[in-house]
């Protein structure tokens, strides 16, 4: 996303069949301690349904973008709260997460990093204005489950 906040998410079927959702979000920046607070809380909260549907399906999910939060506050807090989310990124972020989800998997982190890139059209204009996070992930049906 570009500009402005809200939610894509998109459905990828997987060599063997199965499905995952792709989650990407982007919720207002904070600049300070309570600016723009009330419009987070209210951004997770329209949030909350969808995550809510994404678990009903059982499918696996990978959550992940510019939360403008630290995953212990009360914007994030419900969210993982619903869904059971694993923290995939355990370097310690600010502010973006990547987490996953899905009845009977577990996530095995590989390698994660951050990075910084800048457009391939503009060289001056960089992706963000902080690193980026990522994480190669491993599914394993998790042992109290077999997956859906």
């Amino acid at each position: 996303m570009w500009a402005g906040e809200g939610l894509s998410l998109s459905v990828v079927r997987l060599p063997d069949g199965m499905r995952l959702y792709l989650a990407n979000t982007h919720l207002h920046a904070r600049y300070g301690p309570e600016m723009y607070h009330a419009t987070q809380l209210a951004l997770a909260g329209q949030l909350l349904p969808w995550v809510q549907r994404v678990k009903a399906t059982g499918w696996l999910a990978l959550w992940m973008r510019d939360w403008n939060s630290r995953v212990t506050t009360d914007v994030m807090m419900p969210l993982q709260e619903a869904v059971s989310w694993q923290l995939l990124n355990t370097e310690n972020s600010r502010m973006d997460h990547l987490f996953g989800s899905g009845l009977g998997w577990d996530w095995e982190v590989i390698s994660q990093g951050k990075l910084n890139g800048h457009l391939a059209d503009a060289p001056e204009a960089p992706w963000s204005d902080h690193e980026a996070c990522w994480v190669d992930v491993e599914l394993r049906r998790g042992l109290n489950g077999s997956g859906p």
